[in-house]
């Protein structure tokens, strides 16, 4: 119970900054589009960067995005199976793109830091590129019905500026390029401001829920893959690795990151996809609100009890 509590202590900063978010939004009437592309294009870009540029990069935990990527896309094509008789249709593909999903960035990062300090913060971005990948890609597909096709996905996933961030932080990394102390100095101010936009973001996203889009039947349908198959099935692969595999046993904090990575609430994005495409936007306004809600007893239980399991 003591190691509870202690967690709940340590997330009441990010929780406090998300009801502060609630009250901006409904008191000032500021718009969530404004702070999540000044989040997009220029605040997550730089943190991307920085964390990969100083992460010692194996072959090992370059593994990380792609089985993040494949497990996103293989519980989204599940839920998208698994639900086809759900009606409304567009909500169909609504539903699998929030399965596959996960709020790493605005939530998962916040949190990493204040559970595991910064020395993680490096594999928490290549899980969370495997994340942003899916979304851009496979989540885009679903959720679109195939309307849109390939072409426009990755049109937008080539748009996409964490890409280009991770590509070059990878590439300056490993021709052992040194960026200097001014850069040193100055780079941990965008770790703080995504911090604090992140989670003012998802608070500015529930400020715009109404009780007209209470639907339990959705909350549940999508609660089953993201908080009960997710946990699941990464407890299983940290078993079987422990066991059999082998690949990340002896690299410090893949357990942890990957399982907290696994237990985060649905993407934020959900919203925002949904809403570009008129898939059911208030019905994903929903299920983001209540998977985060909800995550506020749910991932202090799963890392004070099942978490010291499996490390």
């Amino acid at each position: 119970m003591e190691l509870f509590l202690n967690f709940i202590a340590k997330l009441i900063p990010i929780y406090a900054l998300i009801g502060a978010g609630f009250i901006i939004g409904r008191k000032l009437s500021v718009k969530k589009e404004a702070v999540s592309s000044l989040l997009i294009y220029l605040v997550a870009p730089v943190v991307i960067f920085n964390s990969v540029y100083t992460t010692k990069l194996t072959k090992e935990t370059l593994l990380l995005p792609v089985i993040f990527f494949c497990l996103c896309s293989g519980i989204a094509l599940t839920s998208y199976f698994l639900n086809s008789r759900v009606k409304p249709k567009k909500m169909r593909g609504m539903l699998a793109f929030a399965a596959g999903s996960g709020n790493t960035g605005y939530f998962g990062l916040p949190v990493a830091l204040a559970l595991f300090g910064e020395e993680v913060i490096g594999l928490v971005v290549l899980c969370i590129f495997g994340y942003l990948v899916y979304e851009t890609t496979v989540g885009f597909v679903l959720i679109a019905k195939g309307e849109h096709g390939i072409k426009e996905s990755l049109h937008k996933l080539l748009r996409l500026p964490v890409l280009y961030a991770f590509v070059a932080a990878v590439i300056i990394q490993q021709l052992n390029i040194k960026l200097g102390s001014v850069y040193a100095d100055f780079i941990p101010n965008f770790r703080g401001a995504y911090v604090l936009l992140g989670s003012l973001l998802v608070g500015l996203a529930l400020s715009e829920l109404t009780k007209a889009h209470l639907d339990f039947r959705v909350i549940v349908r999508s609660f089953v893959p993201k908080f009960i198959v997710w946990p699941v099935v990464v407890i299983a692969l940290i078993s079987i690795d422990r066991q059999y595999t082998h690949l990340f046993i002896n690299a410090n904090g893949v357990y942890q990151v990957a399982f907290l990575m696994a237990i985060v609430p649905i993407a934020a994005n959900t919203v925002a996809y949904a809403s570009f495409l008129k898939a059911e936007p208030e019905r994903a306004a929903l299920i983001v609100f209540t998977s985060t809600i909800f995550a506020i007893v749910y991932i202090p239980m799963m890392v004070s009890f099942v978490l010291p399991h499996l490390i």
